[in-house]
């Protein structure tokens, strides 16, 4: 094979080849090897000063406006590593990573991450769910560090959905395992060792836990009776739902409009009052709960009244915001059970940086990337907060 002139080769192809590989490199007297590499050509794309602390300056002015005695109680129990709320940590996460890039990288290697997407899309060359979430994640950050503005980004696919809704899963099942501990968490561990599928393993968690509520219930703790699970003051409870005390002879069926009986250190049997409209606490009827609450309808009444009180466009699309916010966290705090909780915080923070959804700002520059500026912007917040999932709702034979 003839060999290229040294005109001809990049810089990389000359330092690999201009000392023989016959000769020692090393004063050591052990061969040794030069790393090729190429100068990048073509455009370049420069990091805009202040990009990287942009988003957690507008998060920390939204936090700021809380009022300082709510602020007080705000990321009580957290880290003290961490920032007080999850949209903060996210942008300061997003800072950090933002700061360790490079000030400029060619164009190419942003447009090679298009063009992959643009073929997976299109049909082209299609990818996994796990490598096409992953490249959008990374083509949506180096967007965002060197190309911030509005831009157009596809929404989940299905089979991303189904993978996420997977992983979720998984997760919340590891976690039922590890809390269930060896023993109560032993099916739930044999199955997945086995093979079986996550619904599977659910399954066998579920087997688990009720085995490890008999044994508590029949035989207690360490020959004593378990210790009773720390109940809120009366009146109060961690989502403002308010609690009722009962007589010690209440029934043991919790009535109309309660949740179970809890039992509180004093012997009182504590029950949990529904919201007003949910029936009952399996899944269905908290998701019926949930499509209600958000309606389009009872929404437009909402916001009639804030409009004949006098609030601006802003206001009535951060109270809307909030309604629907307020909501989600309401319908997972009445969910059984907390391995399915979990695994819904966990898609949320996969596909918004938060475990409880999606920030007030970060709806902004959705819409934003659709071209809503202003109050149009908020309208289209407005009207977002009755839509919800049709996939979920699909699950539990629900049509909005």
């Amino acid at each position: 094979m003839g060999s290229m002139p040294d005109d001809k080769k990049t810089l990389g192809q000359v330092l690999s080849t201009s000392s023989s590989p016959s000769s020692p490199f090393n004063s050591n007297g052990t061969l040794g090897r030069v790393l090729t590499f190429e100068v990048p050509k073509g455009p370049m794309l420069r990091r805009k000063p202040g990009i990287c602390s942009e988003r957690y300056e507008l998060e920390k002015a939204e936090f700021e406006k809380i009022p300082w005695y709510e602020r007080m109680w705000i990321g009580t129990g957290r880290d003290a590593r961490l920032e007080p709320t999850d949209a903060l940590q996210s942008a300061k996460t997003f800072q950090r990573a933002c700061e360790q890039m490079p000030d400029e990288i060619p164009k190419s290697a942003l447009d090679d991450k298009l063009q992959q997407l643009n073929d997976h899309y299109s049909g082209k060359n299609p990818l996994p769910p796990e490598q096409s979430l992953e490249l959008k994640r990374r083509t949506s950050f180096l967007q965002d560090v060197y190309t911030p503005g509005p831009r157009w980004e596809a929404s989940t696919s299905g089979a991303e959905s189904a993978w996420l809704s997977e992983q979720n899963l998984r997760f919340g099942n590891s976690l039922g395992i590890a809390l269930l501990g060896p023993i109560f968490g032993a099916p739930g561990a044999a199955t997945r060792v086995l093979g079986g599928s996550e619904q599977q393993v659910a399954a066998a968690n579920q087997v688990g836990a009720a085995a490890f509520d008999m044994a508590a219930a029949h035989v207690g703790l360490g020959g004593k009776k378990p210790a009773p699970e720390p109940l809120p003051r009366p009146g109060e409870s961690m989502r403002g739902a308010p609690l009722e005390p009962v007589s010690q002879t209440a029934q043991k069926q919790p009535t109309r409009g309660f949740t179970e009986p809890k039992l509180a250190e004093d012997g009182t049997v504590v029950v949990r009052r529904l919201p007003p409209g949910m029936k009952a606490t399996d899944n269905k009827s908290i998701r019926e709960w949930y499509n209600k609450h958000t309606s389009a309808e009872r929404m437009k009444e909402l916001d009639d009244k804030w409009k004949a009180e006098g609030k601006t466009p802003e206001e009535r699309a951060r109270l809307a915001f909030e309604e629907r916010h307020n909501a989600r966290l309401t319908a997972r705090s009445y969910m059984l059970d907390p391995a399915e909780v979990e695994g819904l915080r966990q898609r949320d923070l996969l596909k918004y940086g938060s475990p409880d959804g999606p920030t007030f700002q970060q709806e902004v520059q959705k819409y934003g990337a659709q071209g809503l500026k202003g109050d149009d912007a908020y309208q289209a917040i407005i009207d977002g907060a009755s839509r919800t999932s049709a996939e979920y709702n699909a699950k539990f034979g629900i049509k909005k």
